[in-house]
């Protein structure tokens, strides 16, 4: 009888230790980890019955005594309870931690798509804009008012820049169009007091307002239009309605 017990004992420690050894290969698969692991349970369970049927089968009908192995079994039961438990948690972790990603990528995926909405309904608005002409060149006024940098970005897609002036008869003209405070496309950007127009031309008519150009605090390299036709520099960064040509 000491002898079977200590069989089955040796038997069950030897498959508790191997359990784990043939089962932690996977590497990250947890699905095939945790079936591994019930599947050397079942096993142990259907040994156990086994050896034990067998033994009592026999001609000695005494009850062997198995408490060793049952307190085994318990442990075994135990580590690989705990051992699923571990690795479902980290499985729930892990999709936890994809959902939040995609829930990221799906954010940002979604305000791209509500900004080349608004992108392309301005698109479509400026290409349908009235279209008012001087001599060869075409003008639309944009009432959305936006930075100088802006306003000369959305010109470009019209295939134009912001509107330049080569003439007082012109000046006039542009003034009648937007009878207000518009960009124009005259800037001394690159070089402080070296006044051109954003399409690279060189201003051959001025009419600034009194005391312009100032470049107060330092900061002022845009230039507008109010409605008598008078230019002023001011922070590129203001918002006002344009003017495009081309």
């Amino acid at each position: 009888m000491i002898l079977i017990v200590s069989i089955i004992f040796i038997f069950l420690i030897t498959l508790i230790n191997g359990t784990f050894y043939e089962c932690s290969h996977f590497k990250g698969n947890f699905p095939a980890e945790i079936r591994c692991l019930r599947q050397k349970l079942t096993l142990c369970e259907k040994n156990f019955n086994v050896t034990f049927n067998s033994y009592n089968n026999g001609k000695n009908k005494n009850i062997p005594n198995t408490s060793c192995c049952t307190k085994v079994k318990e442990e075994l039961e135990y580590s690989v309870d705990e051992r699923i438990e571990n690795i479902e948690n980290k499985f729930k972790d892990k999709i936890d931690s994809l959902i939040e990603t995609y829930e990221h990528k799906l954010k940002l995926l979604s305000i791209k798509i509500e900004n080349d909405h608004i992108e392309n309904e301005r698109y479509i608005k400026l290409m349908t804009k009235k279209i008012h002409y001087f001599n060869s060149s075409e003008y639309i006024f944009v009432e959305d008012k936006v930075s100088w940098y802006a306003a000369e970005h959305s010109c470009s897609k019209w295939n134009g820049h912001l509107v330049s002036f080569i003439s007082e008869e012109e000046s006039d003209f542009i003034r009648k169009i937007h009878k207000t405070v518009i960009w124009t496309g005259l800037n001394d950007i690159q070089n402080e007091g070296d006044f051109v127009y954003s399409d690279n031309a060189k201003p051959k008519f001025i009419i600034w307002k009194k005391g312009a150009p100032d470049n107060k605090e330092h900061n002022e390299n845009c230039v507008e239009q109010d409605s008598s036709g008078r230019l002023n520099d001011i922070f590129c960064f203001m918002a006002r309605p344009y003017i495009c040509k081309r």
